[in-house]
């Protein structure tokens, strides 16, 4: 990058970017704020949405101005150069903190490693997880710090990643290529370096996807994977990484679209009360935020109406509904917020459910992205 772009960058992130009056960084400040808030505003505040644009669309801006969306996710699709990308990200930081409740968006990304890297046509491709596993901490410490720095420099403030899913002995898990490896003594390592590193240059990171989707052949975009392990088989496997990186306080932690039956047998982890906040809460103590994967993955699309599924995570201890894609005979990002608003108002979701979801994410907000 020469000294002419760097200097566009700088203006664009620090010249550009709107300082809000939202005072949530204490807990009387939080309340206060919930307080004041409408349905309508609080419910906006538990979506994280993309959108198909690489400029700020009328669609989007309607979600910012009008409904008060908490977060965004972009893709290569919306991804250009980045000085387009520093641009996006100040113009959608300055419509958040300019409007209403003046708070700033969680702007995420899937910068995961090697081909899944979303920044991979300017910022280079980051080696394999399994090569990353081969290298020696202070090796992925650096790495991990250098990926966060870039994101942090282009105005994103949330990874959704590491993977902390646990390869099978064998591979062959559509997983495989996107996990660290198969011993989770060394996932949990590796992982807990990112979620520190990240967190050193204010970026959020995100562990994924509870309880685990690293023993199952059915990829969860396509239908519903079932695992048959015990919750004692989890606890020496799959949750090894999970109770490593809430050690070191990873602020989000993503949910799989899988049925574990021995926790559950009716609704798959996004959607069960019994998973995410008897076990992921209540019993392995986190008290960040949970973000659901995408709502329209065919692991909930086949088998719920997607609208309907948002409610059902929310209440199942959910805080944030990722909704990224467009698809036809899905219900809409819009059409999912007003399902979600008239839950509450009718009392199907209820308002302690509601704030206490708001509060988190106002909690991290003020962590993040004000108090820094």
């Amino acid at each position: 990058m020469g000294k002419c772009e760097s200097l566009v960058l700088v203006l664009l992130l620090f010249g550009g970017l709107a300082c809000t009056n939202a005072d949530i960084s204490t807990a009387e400040g939080r309340t206060k704020m919930i307080e004041k808030m409408s349905v309508e505003d609080k419910v906006g505040q538990l979506f994280m949405i993309g959108f198909n644009e690489k400029e700020v669309s009328p669609f989007f801006r309607s979600w910012i101005v009008d409904r008060k969306v908490g977060g965004v996710i972009l893709f290569r699709k919306n991804i250009e150069s980045e000085t387009q990308l520093v641009r996006l990200t100040s113009e959608m930081q300055n419509l958040a903190v300019d409007s209403g409740a003046g708070l700033p968006l969680f702007i995420s990304i899937d910068q995961e490693l090697g081909k899944r890297s979303s920044m991979i046509h300017f910022a280079g491709i980051p080696p394999e997880p399994a090569e990353v596993a081969r290298m020696r901490g202070e090796q992925v410490s650096e790495l991990a710090s250098t990926i966060a720095s870039n994101l942090a420099g282009w105005g994103i403030n949330t990874n959704l990643a590491p993977v902390v899913d646990v390869d099978r002995a064998e591979g062959g898990i559509p997983l495989s290529y996107r996990t660290f490896s198969a011993d989770p003594d060394s996932v949990a390592y590796f992982a807990s370096i990112f979620v520190r590193e990240f967190g050193k240059q204010g970026v959020m990171a995100t562990a994924k996807h509870f309880p685990g989707l690293g023993n199952v052949e059915m990829d969860s975009h396509r239908d519903l994977p079932v695992t048959d392990k015990s919750l004692e088989q989890m606890m020496e496997h799959e949750l090894i990484p999970y109770i490593a990186v809430i050690e070191e306080n990873v602020p989000l932690i993503m949910s799989a679209h899988i049925l574990v039956p021995a926790l559950d047998s009716v609704y798959p982890a996004t959607l069960s009360r019994n998973i995410l906040t008897g076990l992921l809460r209540d019993s392995l103590g986190f008290e960040g935020i949970i973000i659901t994967d995408a709502m329209q993955m065919g692991g909930i699309s086949r088998h719920y109406p997607v609208d309907e599924a948002c409610v059902m995570a929310i209440n199942a201890g959910a805080d944030i509904i990722l909704h990224c894609q467009f698809k036809k005979r899905m219900a809409t990002a819009p059409e999912c917020y007003a399902r979600v608003v008239d839950a509450v108002k009718t009392g199907e979701i209820s308002r302690e459910r509601l704030d206490e979801a708001v509060a988190r994410v106002l909690e991290l907000k003020g962590r993040y992205l004000i108090n820094r």
